[in-house]
C-alpha cells in the first residue's frame, strides 16, 4: 500500500496566492532588469522553472519528495529547456541569466512557503518585517545622519550610518514582533534569539540589494 502524504496546498492555499502572486510581480521586474543589463532571458522558460519550483513545494510534502530534489528538477528542466529553444551559437548567452532569474525569485518564495508550511505564516512574516524595516530604518538614519557612502559605485546613497540605523531598527522590530506574537511563533524563538537573528537577516537585504 502507498500513502501518500499531503502537500502543503490544501492547508495554504490563501497564502500559496499571495506569495505566488509577489513572486511573479519580482520575477517580472528581474526579467526587466536583466534585459536593461544586456542580459537574454528567456522569459517563458524563468516563469515556467518559477511556478514548478514553486509548485512543487505547496503540492509534494518534504517528507515524500524534498525540496532539494525539486529544485534540481527545476534546475535541469531549465537548462534543457534553454538547450532545446535557444537559436544556434545563443545557449551560453541565454541560459546562464534564464536559469539565474528563474532561481533568484524561486528559492526565497519557495524557502517561505516551507517556513509556513514547517511552522507558522507568523514566522514567515517576522524575516519580512525584519528585513524590510532594516530598509525602512536605513533610509531614515541615512537622510538625518549619513555621511560616509558604503558602496557609492553600486548604491551612492547607502550610507555606513544607515546601515547601523538599519540594524538597530530591525532588531527593535524584531524583539517586539516576537513579544506581542510569541503565542504564534516556535518556542525557541525568545527575545534573545529574535534580537541577533535580525542582523544576519538585515545583512543579508543589504547584500542582496547592492546585489541588484
Amino acid at each position: 500500500m502507498v500513502i501518500v502524504l499531503p502537500g502543503v496546498l490544501p492547508y495554504h492555499i490563501g497564502e500559496f496566492l499571495i506569495i505566488a502572486v509577489f513572486g511573479t510581480g519580482s520575477l517580472m521586474e528581474l526579467v526587466d532588469l536583466m534585459r536593461r543589463a544586456g542580459r537574454p532571458v528567456n522569459q517563458p522558460v524563468a516563469m515556467v522553472g518559477f511556478g514548478a519550483l514553486l509548485l512543487g513545494v505547496m503540492v509534494f510534502n518534504p517528507i515524500m519528495l524534498p525540496p532539494f530534489s525539486i529544485l534540481t528538477i527545476c534546475f535541469a528542466g531549465i537548462i534543457i529547456a534553454c538547450l532545446l529553444l535557444s537559436p544556434i551559437g545563443s545557449f551560453s548567452d541565454i541560459a546562464p541569466p534564464t536559469l539565474a532569474t528563474a532561481m533568484i525569485v524561486g528559492i526565497p518564495m519557495a524557502t517561505a512557503v516551507l517556513l509556513i508550511h514547517e511552522y507558522s505564516l507568523a514566522l514567515c512574516v517576522w524575516v519580512v518585517a525584519v528585513a524590510k524595516f532594516g530598509d525602512v530604518g536605513a533610509l531614515l538614519f541615512g537622510m538625518w545622519l549619513g555621511k560616509h557612502h558604503m558602496a557609492p559605485a553600486l548604491s551612492p546613497k547607502k550610507t555606513w550610518e544607515g546601515l547601523a540605523g538599519g540594524i538597530l531598527t530591525s532588531i527593535a522590530i524584531s524583539v517586539a514582533y516576537a513579544y506581542f506574537l510569541r503565542d504564534y511563533l516556535p518556542d525557541g524563538l525568545t527575545l534573545i534569539h529574535a534580537g541577533w537573528m535580525a542582523l544576519p537577516i538585515v545583512l543579508a537585504g543589504v547584500l542582496a540589494d547592492l546585489a541588484e
